[in-house]
């Protein structure tokens, strides 16, 4: 049985997480990556919506009880 390991990254705004997570990708082409919240299209629209700084709280309530 191979070797298994769960990498985090973890890091404040511009810290360099994206890049590593690129250079990651780009080292090891058959792992498994994942970003959370996601791994569903629910979770990425919820991600999308909590970082959005645009919208209004209310519609931040409307398109969260949309996608749930």
């Amino acid at each position: 049985m191979p070797d298994k390991k769960y990498v985090t990254l973890t890091g404040m705004d511009g810290s360099g997480k994206n890049t590593i997570f690129q250079l990651l990708k780009n080292h090891f082409p058959d792992a498994v990556f994942i970003r959370e919240p996601g791994g569903s299209p629910e979770a990425k629209i919820i991600r999308d919506v909590l970082l959005n700084e645009e919208m209004t709280e209310k519609e931040r309530i409307k398109t969260i009880e949309q996608v749930s």
